[in-house]
């Protein structure tokens, strides 16, 4: 087995990190072939899986070369919260072992297709459309199946199942489990009496304009582009999709109770 090692070089230490990673991987028989920043992956796979380190950020950055290669992803967490990281660094040596012995779960992740002008990105995460101006409100209309919802307010998160959890879930929109193929619509501090997001059906092509203000569009949190009135985003599931390796013996409500606390009922003293 051959494994690529890359890393965020923003944060502290990570560079000395991955050395300790490239030995454990070494001592269990892995070749490593190749050690890259996420900003500098190889133009060609020469790995049977990529083990990242960093945060959720680092794993979205390592998105386009996971889809066009077709290679697994191991995420080892240094960064804060990771939904999309099976391990900490603290457990990389555990990490390695499961990896070896076959004891990890895949998972199959779709991805969205964003379509604005003669650019296509592909988003594992979300599409915000918000202000660039703090000051002025934003009329941002959403076009589907069902009729057109217009939200003046802050912006627009469009997000899949899998970044239900990430910006969605910080503007009030519904968590949901990562396998189903949906898209949410959530507005950002939406003028109105009804404040919540609206999940719509895996066969929808959402049609998101701006409609007045002046903002841009945020691919998986870090692809900006300037969005000018009356432009038009094209959003939809697409058949593409990236595969993440993940700790068998964890569940998403177990995650949901790590990270956020979340359903753990009463405290007991």
């Amino acid at each position: 087995m051959k494994a690529g090692i890359a890393y965020n070089p923003k944060i502290p230490n990570a560079l000395n990190k991955c050395e300790l990673i490239r030995e454990e991987l070494k001592k269990k028989g892995v070749e490593p072939s190749f050690m890259a920043t996420i900003f500098n992956l190889p133009p060609e796979a020469k790995c049977d899986v990529l083990v990242i380190v960093g945060g959720d950020g680092s794993m979205l950055h390592s998105v386009r070369w996971l889809m066009e290669h077709d290679v697994p992803a191991l995420g080892l967490k240094l960064g804060r919260l990771g939904f999309l990281m099976a391990y900490s660094f603290e457990e990389h040596e555990r990490a390695i072992l499961d990896l070896v012995e076959g004891r990890l779960k895949e998972t199959k992740l779709d991805l969205m297709s964003v379509e604005y002008g003669n650019i296509r990105e592909w988003a594992l995460n979300d599409m915000v459309v918000e202000r660039f101006d703090s000051y002025r409100t934003l009329e941002v209309c959403v076009e589907t199946s069902e009729g057109e919802l217009c939200f003046l307010g802050d912006g627009v998160v469009v997000s899949s199942a899998v970044g239900s959890t990430a910006y969605n879930l910080a503007v009030g929109g519904a968590i949901v489990m990562p396998h189903l193929r949906v898209l949410q619509i959530a507005p950002m501090n939406v003028h109105g009496t009804l404040r919540t997001s609206v999940v719509i059906g895996e066969h929808e092509k959402l049609s998101v304009r701006l409609r007045d203000g002046t903002a841009k569009m945020v691919v998986d949190g870090y692809r900006v582009y300037k969005l000018d009135k009356d432009e038009e985003v094209l959003v939809s599931l697409s058949t593409r999709s990236v595969r993440i390796l993940g700790n068998a013996n964890r569940t998403f409500f177990e995650l949901l109770k790590r990270k956020f606390n979340y359903g753990v009922g009463k405290l007991r003293g």
